[in-house]
């Protein structure tokens, strides 16, 4: 009798087998032992499946048709199954590897990850430079596999649980392999796609030193505590993606040069930018050449001095590096976005140009998609506002989270 176990979400679990001609219900014993002594579940059933929710865990079963008379048939052989809590976690390569030809074992690179739940099925992916062409689909009995690779280039897999018709997959993990010398070459292009859609949310606190000159008024100093924000997202299968973000100075810490009255002073920007991934860089890095919209103003407290409602359009590039699982990411990026407050006046002498990086690394929470990060941002604006030139400098350190 052949059985099989489905995970449908979010109803729980799902075992069906093979209908017995001539058999009037059938009988299930479900454990958490290949013994089954005693089963969890033990039940006499009408139809050859049964639906039920069960808590992640490794499980085992059988099942036997009873005959029209009542008596029963035969067991089935035991079968198991796991529902693991989350996807499996590559282990080795590290995302973005590098290997040479001549030094790749004779048994082939050793892809390795987390083993799960006893009982667990696993299902491997590895894919080439042509997005197109069908991947490589194996089911390794082990957590591991040994890729023999028919040529150099670069390569991304993912594995994941067998528990339904369609896997629980992990992510996506790329590794590229140099040919041997004095032989052509694949060019390093990154040609795969990203997995997506990935949709991401960031917020962080920072510490930033604030400068502000403008004509015939006193030159304004503060230390003053930031916030930033973003929503990001990536359409599955697409090298676009898009960002709103936004930051604001919450509170003046210590002021180093005042104002006649001492006025309460905060800065204010949004940006709204996309564009797309370009394939210009090793597996490992990515390069992304952002373009938007951009906006930003000053809240003073009497209203003396200040620019209001700037705005216009933004370069924004943006290159991230991979360092490994454990070793997280960096990133860095520029900005350049002519402002004004009318978009038939922009001109280059008022323009703010800024600059910065990022280091983040994973949390290690359920899911891993939660990580923090540490970040440096310096910006310079200059205005022209008729007569009235202004300068605003800004650097700021601070912490961030993204989930």
């Amino acid at each position: 009798m052949s059985v099989r176990a489905e995970a449908p979400a979010p109803r729980g679990v799902k075992l069906n087998w093979m209908a017995v001609t001539g058999a009037s219900g059938y009988e299930l014993e479900l454990g958490g032992a290949p013994g089954l002594s005693p089963p969890l579940i033990a039940r006499k059933l009408e139809i050859p499946s049964i639906e039920t929710k069960l808590p992640p865990g490794s499980y085992y079963y059988r099942v036997r048709a009873l005959l029209p008379s009542g008596e029963p048939g035969p067991w089935s052989d035991v079968r198991g199954f796991a529902l693991n809590p989350f996807p499996p976690k590559a282990l080795e390569p590290l995302d973005g590897a590098v290997f040479r030809e001549e030094s790749l074992p004779e048994d082939g690179l050793l892809l390795r990850w987390h083993s799960g739940l006893a009982a667990s099925e696993y299902v491997l992916e590895i894919a080439g430079e042509d997005v197109s062409a069908k991947p490589l689909r194996e089911s390794p009995k082990k957590p591991e596999f040994r890729f023999e690779p028919e040529r150099p280039g670069h390569y991304r897999w993912r594995v994941g649980y067998l528990t339904s018709a369609q896997p629980e997959w992990g992510k996506w993990r790329e590794f590229r392999i140099e040919p041997k010398p004095g032989l052509p070459s694949t060019p390093e292009v990154a040609t795969t796609l990203p997995p997506g859609p990935d949709f991401r949310l960031t917020a962080g606190l920072g510490t930033s030193i604030l400068s502000y000159h403008e004509s015939d008024t006193p030159d304004f100093g503060e230390l003053a505590l930031t916030w930033k924000g973003s929503v990001s997202y990536a359409p599955t299968e697409s090298v676009w993606s898009g960002q709103l973000s936004a930051y604001a100075t919450l509170l003046g810490v210590k002021r180093e040069r005042g104002l006649t009255g001492d006025p309460s002073v905060r800065f204010l920007g949004l940006n709204l930018r996309a564009g797309p991934r370009l394939g210009l860089l090793r597996a490992s890095w990515s390069l992304q050449l952002l373009g938007g919209y951009y906006f930003t103003t000053m809240m003073v407290g009497d209203g003396s001095f200040g620019f209001r409602n700037m705005h216009g359009p933004q370069l924004f590039p943006l290159v991230t590096r991979e360092l490994g699982e454990r070793s997280g990411r960096l990133s860095a990026y520029l900005k350049f976005s002519p402002v004004s407050p009318r978009l038939g006046a922009l001109s280059f002498r008022s323009s703010e140009v800024a600059m910065g990086g990022a280091w983040s690394f994973p949390l290690g929470l359920p899911g891993e998609r939660t990580r923090l990060g540490l970040s440096l941002d310096l910006s310079s604006l200059r205005l022209l506002i008729g007569e009235v030139r202004i300068r605003s400098n800004s650097y700021t350190m601070g912490v961030e989270f993204s989930y």
